[in-house]
């Protein structure tokens, strides 16, 4: 049995919690804490164990506009 790759984009809060996600996003409400970790960094990628899958991310805080921020990241996570 092959075993899908899976490539998914999400718009997260400070916590790690998933405000936006693309459609059939593995992770529904909170990224796995094995991503949030490396998510809380400015900007970066890493390659990190969930279970038995490899799962690639990179993800970067939004700058914000002027003289607001709002704390979110965009993750884009594709398992290996």
């Amino acid at each position: 049995e092959g075993r899908d790759i899976v490539v998914a984009a999400y718009v997260v809060d400070d916590a790690g919690v998933i405000l936006a996600a693309t459609e059939d996003a593995p992770w529904i409400e909170s990224l796995p804490p094995e991503v949030k970790q490396f998510a809380s960094e400015d900007h970066g990628h890493a390659q990190v164990p969930i279970g038995v899958r490899s799962v690639l991310t990179a993800y970067a805080r939004s700058p914000g506009y002027e003289t607001y921020r709002t704390g979110w990241r965009c993750v884009i996570a594709q398992t290996l």
